[in-house]
Formats: structure tokens, C-alpha cells, sequence
């Protein structure tokens, strides 16, 4: 079979291929070679030319003597034998295989955010399949802000699996590295009676402005303040800090809050730029005891007290509130987000607003107390020294429990605006108990809620598009102020 230089006619990729090419000065002096995309003609030195791969499926570019003749001849070193079809059980074992390397593709970056991850083609984009599901139906709901399908992730194969590697996950700190390595602490009654007492509104907080840069065409700026728990805090968590993106000078703003051991605004970011390209401002807070407002003494985000979780949230609440009310009375519409702590915590600020605030409580509870005495995360927990202190485990965690009693959403009505409340969570979560998320929204009558198919882990990584959409849809059910 006779064919050019610059096409290479599609034939089997297990064929012994050999060809000449016949030099007016020096005889045959070519071979063919397969590549892992078709069939290339390998010669020994010159210029460039393209070669097509099979059927057009790819292309291969190899050095040619400019002087050479475009003729080659190819021949096969034998026929391939037709084989006869595998047997179903092999069939149904391939296709779990390929299902679950689709999974994993997806939960290791396949289908990302911009610049997160790649989409099967290699190009950064935003992933696809827009469909989430309802328990209540089965039917898929499709999401109007996601772009071109690129990649599907069928998450549902793995289900049985999510609540475990979220308790794999928590596992993985060392002994050294786990939360409350110094106990209880001494304040800890003082820090639940605050929480107890704590009925809400607050006054609106001032931010102080840097001076703005431009990121990727949105407006981006730092702002500080002062916090209004600061007696209930250490020196170094005083000074609050958020970072704002915004589209416009009356672009609607939505407080974004760090989940659990989340310090500065990194991975944050890519969702604010999202937001922002939605016409949405996303303002980025940065939680006392984490980041910049760490304490002298603490190991990365690990609190060394119970005490000192109780103080952290308790000042989220009062300062996302705080910033809140300054945004509204400035004329924005304002929102508030957050995942699991972060989802919690966007709850109870919400709920302590007695304004319009849209609120997208994402892996949130409606009780703290089984996320920490009866969920993955009490993996991460030093109950070896919490068990010294209080006498036992049973005693420490009946301490903790009721430490816990007053740490409730139900304890304070719905927003204000409960149809402006989008919740999300996981079917399979090992962190938050999906009956907690089923009592959150009934408590907020008029709210909705969105399952994923997921854990708590994989829930936010293979369904990020889910979240986002419950963000964008919660602000849009708001009226301008």
C-alpha cells in the first residue's frame, strides 16, 4: 500500500509496520514506526512535516529530507485474527473499572474549577453534567450556571464508600496533631455561659479599606477592623481581616466563611472570582484563632481548648453579624456562605439578623452536638487528654455533650427571608448526620434543600457545581434593600 509523507492511512496499531522510500541518490533510506496515535515515517534527519495518526485521531510531527520524494510503501508483518467477544461477567467487570477510574479521575482534579483542574481534553474549564438529586425525587435538577459538559463524575457507585474515607480522612493526624491537646480549658463555663446568653442583633461593623488592585478584571481589596469579642479572644485575633472581590461599586456582597482548620483566602479565592463573573461580590473572612489572627503557641489550625472553639465561634457569629448589618446599611444586598463550621457558623449569623440576609448553609446542622461526639470528626479529637481530665470517656464526652446543649440553630427563629435560604448536603456524610440537615430545614419553613450523592469530603469536591448554584440562587430570591 502506497502512501504519502504528510498521510499515513489508518492501520492496526499491533502491526509489525515496515516501509522504504526510495532516494534518487542513496536508495531506500526509510522505515516506518508506530506511534502510540497511528503510523509515522521515521527518517534520519531534515526538516518537519506532520503526520496523521489513525482515522485522523492524531497527529505525529517527524523530521523529513526536504528533497525526498513523497512516496512510501508499507507492509504487514501479518493479519490480525478477528476474537471472538468477551464473556458478560468480563464485560460488567470492565465497565466497573472504567466507573470507578471516572470516580477517581474526578475526585484528583478532572472537572475543576479554573485553576484547580484540567478537563479530559487537557484545558482549564469549568466541569460539567449539571444535574444534583433530591431525595424526595429522582429526577435531576439542571443547574443554569454551569458552562459545556466536559467531564460527568457518577458519584452514586461510591456512596457506600463516602462516610468511611471521610473517617479515613480524620484518622490520618498523628496523636500530635489532633484538636484540644491541652483539655478542656479553664475558662470553658464562662465560654458556653456567653454562648447561652447570646440572643442577638449586633451593631454594624466598620471595615477600614486598603487601597484596591485589579485581579483578572474584578476589583480586589483587604479590610481590617476591630472585633467586637475582642475581650473574649487573645491579642492576636483582635484584628479582623477579610478581602473583598467585587464586579461593580453595587454589586450585591456574599460573606464567604472558612470551614474547619481553613487559615487565609486561598482556596477561596477561585469561588470569589466565580461569584464575581455572576455579578455577585464575595467578601472573604478570616476566622479568629486562624491565619493571621493564630495565636502565639498554636500549632497550625488545631485549637489547644475546648474553650477556645467555643470563644472562635462565638465571635464568628458576632462578627459576621457585625459585617452584615454595615454592608446592608451601605445599600447592598448581602448574603452569607460557608461550609461545614463555616456552613454552621453562616446559620447562626443569618439568623441573628433582623434584616433580609440571604444564607447557603452547605454540610451544616441544625445541633453541634453529634458532629462532635458521634461523627468522624471525634477521630480528630484528643480524647486521651480530654478522658484524663474529666475522669473517663464516657465523662468527657458526657461533658462535652452538654457543653454542646446550647450550641443550636433552633434556638432562634428562621431568617428573616427563609425563601432566600438554599441548604446543601451530603446523603453520605460522615461529619454531619444527615437527619441534621433534614432538621435545619425544617425548621426554616420556605427554605430548600439540595442532596448530593456524596460524602462530606467528596460531596464538596465532586459536586462543587452544586454549592455554587445553591449561592447564586440564595441571593437571587433577595430583593434590593
Amino acid at each position: 500500500m502506497s502512501m504519502s509523507t504528510r498521510t499515513c492511512w489508518g492501520l492496526p496499531t499491533r502491526m509489525a509496520l515496515w516501509a522504504s522510500v526510495a532516494c534518487p541518490e542513496r536508495g531506500p533510506c526509510w522505515k516506518l514506526s508506530p506511534l502510540a496515535s497511528g503510523v509515522a515515517v521515521v527518517p534520519s534527519g531534515g526538516g518537519v512535516t506532520p503526520v496523521t495518526g489513525f482515522g485522523g485521531m492524531g497527529a505525529a510531527w517527524v523530521p523529513v529530507l526536504s528533497t525526498m520524494p513523497a512516496v512510501a510503501t508499507a507492509t504487514a508483518a501479518r493479519t490480525p485474527r478477528a476474537r471472538p467477544p468477551p464473556p458478560a461477567p468480563r464485560l460488567r467487570r470492565r465497565e466497573r473499572r472504567r466507573r470507578w477510574a471516572r470516580d477517581w479521575v474526578g475526585l484528583l482534579g478532572m472537572g475543576s474549577p479554573p485553576g484547580l483542574g484540567l478537563d479530559a481534553r487537557g484545558r482549564r474549564s469549568i466541569s460539567s453534567a449539571p444535574t444534583f438529586f433530591s431525595r424526595a425525587s429522582s429526577a435531576p435538577f439542571r443547574d443554569p450556571h454551569r458552562g459545556p459538559s466536559t467531564f460527568a463524575v457518577n458519584s452514586e457507585s461510591l456512596v457506600p464508600l463516602h462516610a468511611t474515607f471521610d473517617r479515613v480522612l480524620a484518622r490520618l493526624g498523628s496523636p500530635f496533631a489532633r484538636l484540644y491537646a491541652d483539655g478542656f480549658g479553664d475558662r470553658l463555663d464562662e465560654r458556653v455561659g456567653g454562648v447561652a446568653s447570646f440572643a442577638g442583633p449586633v451593631e454594624g461593623i466598620t471595615v477600614r479599606w486598603d487601597a484596591p488592585v485589579r485581579r483578572f478584571g474584578v476589583r480586589v481589596d483587604r479590610g481590617t477592623f476591630v472585633s467586637p469579642s475582642a475581650d473574649q479572644l487573645p491579642r492576636e485575633s483582635h484584628r479582623g481581616l477579610v478581602e473583598r472581590w467585587v464586579p461593580s461599586a453595587r454589586a450585591p456582597l456574599c460573606l464567604v466563611l472558612p470551614a474547619t482548620a481553613e487559615e487565609g483566602f486561598g482556596r477561596r479565592r477561585v469561588f470569589a472570582r466565580w461569584l464575581a463573573s455572576r455579578g455577585i461580590g464575595a467578601v472573604l473572612y478570616e476566622g479568629p484563632y486562624y491565619g493571621a489572627r493564630r495565636p502565639a503557641g498554636q500549632r497550625g489550625a488545631l485549637l489547644r481548648t475546648v474553650a477556645d472553639q467555643f470563644a472562635m465561634n462565638l465571635a464568628t457569629v458576632v462578627e459576621v453579624a457585625g459585617l452584615l448589618r454595615g454592608f446592608h446599611d451601605a445599600g447592598h444586598r448581602v448574603g452569607v456562605t460557608g461550609y461545614s463550621q463555616g456552613g454552621m457558623m453562616a446559620a447562626f449569623a443569618a439568623v441573628a439578623c433582623d434584616f433580609p440576609v440571604a444564607v447557603a448553609p452547605r454540610g451544616a446542622a441544625l445541633s453541634a452536638e453529634p458532629i462532635f461526639t458521634d461523627g468522624a470528626l471525634m477521630n480528630a479529637m484528643r480524647w486521651d487528654v480530654l478522658a484524663a481530665e474529666a475522669g473517663s470517656f464516657e465523662a468527657a464526652r458526657a461533658r462535652f455533650a452538654a457543653a454542646l446543649g446550647e450550641v443550636r440553630i433552633d434556638r432562634f427563629g428562621p431568617p428573616a427571608v427563609p425563601e432566600a435560604a438554599v441548604l446543601v448536603a451530603s446523603e453520605d456524610d460522615g461529619f454531619v448526620p444527615a437527619e441534621e440537615a433534614e432538621a435545619l430545614h425544617r425548621h426554616w419553613p420556605g427554605s430548600e434543600l439540595r442532596w448530593v450523592p456524596a460524602g462530606h469530603f467528596t460531596g464538596l469536591v465532586l459536586h462543587h457545581h452544586v454549592h455554587r448554584a445553591a449561592v447564586v440562587d440564595a441571593m437571587a430570591r433577595l430583593e434590593d434593600p
